[in-house]
């Protein structure tokens, strides 16, 4: 009996997308990293530009960018402890995905006539366009 090509529930799947979603989809991890992408950021910094995230919520979520080889933790030997927070290689990588999913949203927002409005500054190289220019575009903002 030849063995079923898709795979059972048991098996895991490696979906791109679910993949990344889940490295990125927590509820603050694109405001960390959208952060992070100025440079190397310490805890009481990173709370007060994700001031909607307690410290809980926050600390578990920098806990798993970290686990997830997204973001580097430097712990200082000093009282008071000083921790600081940077983007590894792979995290900087997310850079033009994060800049596309941002202007895909302000195109979205505008298109129905909502002006965007949010702590989330456009990086450098985010043109926000008119629905007209997104409309003569391929669907993926990325060059793919």
């Amino acid at each position: 009996m030849p063995k079923s090509e898709a795979p059972t529930p048991s098996e895991p799947s490696h979906c791109p997308v679910r993949t990344a979603i889940a490295l990125i989809g927590g509820k603050y991890k694109t405001f960390i990293l959208w952060n992070l992408f100025d440079g190397t950021m310490r805890f009481g910094e990173i709370q007060k530009a994700v001031s909607q995230a307690n410290a809980k919520m926050l600390s578990q979520q920098l806990k798993e960018l970290e686990r997830d080889g997204l973001i580097t933790r430097k712990a200082y030997p000093v009282i008071p402890p000083r921790v600081e927070y940077s983007l590894t290689p792979l995290g900087e990588s997310l850079k033009p995905v994060l800049q596309c999913i941002y202007a895909w949203g302000t195109g979205y927002l505008k298109a129905r006539g909502i002006e965007p409005n949010c702590s989330m500054k456009p990086l450098d190289g985010v043109q926000q366009e008119s629905e007209a220019q997104q409309s003569s575009k391929p669907a993926c903002c990325c060059g793919g």
